[in-house]
C-alpha cells in the first residue's frame, strides 16, 4: 500500500489546530476579560429594568461572580426565554441568569451547582374564601404563559374546572391583579411576593405546594471552565455569607 506521509501531516495538523481552537473557545472568557451574561429582564425581583437601569438579583449575582473572577461585565437584554437559550447555543453570551433546572433544558445546556430553590403556589387576596385549590371551580386564575406554572396549570389544574388567563410576561400579570381581573394567581414564591408588595395586596397561600423548582446559572456544555470557575465563586459566596445576603436582600428570605 503506497502511503502519503503529506497528507498525513496535514490532517494531523488540521486536527491540532481544531483541538487547540477548542480549548481556547472554552476558556474565552478568561481571554476577553468580559463575562456576558444574557438576561431577560421581565421577571421581578430576579431581573428587571428600573430606570433604564438593570436591578435584581441576577444583576448583583453575576456582578459579584465577574468581581471574583478578575472580569468585567456586559449584559445582553432577550426578549424571551427562548430567545435567551438560542444565545447561549450561538455563543453570543457566555452564561444566562439564573433559570429553573428541569431534564429538558440538561439535554442542551450545563448548569452550575444549585444556590436557590422555591415553591410553586396559588394565591389569593387574604379577602378571598377560597381555602383550597378544588374552590377555585369557575374562579380566573392568573399564570405566566410558557412558565413552569403554565405547566403545572395544564397537567393538574385544569380538572378543577377554573379559567386559566394567560399573560406573557410578570408585568402583565402584575396589572391584572391590580385591576381585579383574576381571583388567583399562580407562580414561583419570589414573585408572587412581588406581586403583592407592588400591588399592596394582602395574600394568603393555599396550603399546597404544586411543585419545588431549583434554580442555577446555564452555561454552554462547550465551557466546562467557566462552569467550574463559577461553581467554585457560588461555593466561595456560599461559605461567606454572600449569597444568603443577597437571597435576603431580593427574596426576603435564604
Amino acid at each position: 500500500m503506497k502511503r502519503h506521509p503529506i497528507g498525513i501531516t496535514i490532517l494531523l495538523f488540521l486536527l491540532s489546530i481544531s483541538i487547540i481552537s477548542g480549548c481556547i473557545s472554552s476558556q474565552n472568557t478568561m481571554k476577553r476579560g468580559t463575562l456576558t451574561v444574557g438576561v431577560c429582564a421581565q421577571y421581578p425581583p430576579t431581573i428587571y429594568e428600573e430606570n433604564g437601569n438593570l436591578a435584581g438579583f441576577d444583576f448583583d449575582l453575576m456582578n459579584e461572580i465577574a468581581k471574583r473572577m478578575n472580569l468585567n461585565t456586559n449584559f445582553k437584554i432577550y426578549n424571551s426565554k427562548s430567545e435567551l437559550f438560542d444565545a447561549l447555543e450561538k455563543n453570543e453570551v457566555d452564561c444566562i441568569g439564573s433559570r429553573t433546572v428541569n431534564y429538558e433544558r440538561r439535554k442542551f445546556v450545563d448548569f452550575t451547582r444549585v444556590y436557590y430553590y422555591d415553591s410553586v403556589r396559588v394565591a389569593v387576596p387574604e379577602s378571598s374564601s377560597v381555602t383550597l385549590l378544588k374552590e377555585l371551580k369557575g374562579k380566573n386564575l392568573g399564570v405566566i404563559e410558557g412558565s413552569v406554572s403554565s405547566e403545572l396549570v395544564e397537567s393538574y389544574l385544569t380538572n378543577i374546572g377554573c379559567k386559566c388567563l394567560y399573560y406573557d410576561t410578570p408585568e402583565n400579570l402584575t396589572n391584572a391583579v391590580e385591576n381585579g381581573e383574576v381571583d388567583a394567581v399562580i407562580g414561583h414564591e419570589m414573585y408572587l411576593e412581588h406581586i403583592s408588595t407592588k400591588c399592596n395586596v394582602q395574600k394568603r397561600y393555599l396550603d399546597e405546594k404544586l411543585s419545588v423548582s431549583y434554580w442555577a446559572i446555564p452555561i454552554n456544555k462547550n465551557n466546562p471552565n467557566l462552569r467550574n470557575s463559577i461553581n467554585d465563586i457560588l461555593l466561595e459566596m456560599e461559605n461567606d455569607g454572600t449569597l444568603d445576603e443577597l437571597k435576603l436582600k431580593w427574596y426576603g428570605k435564604y
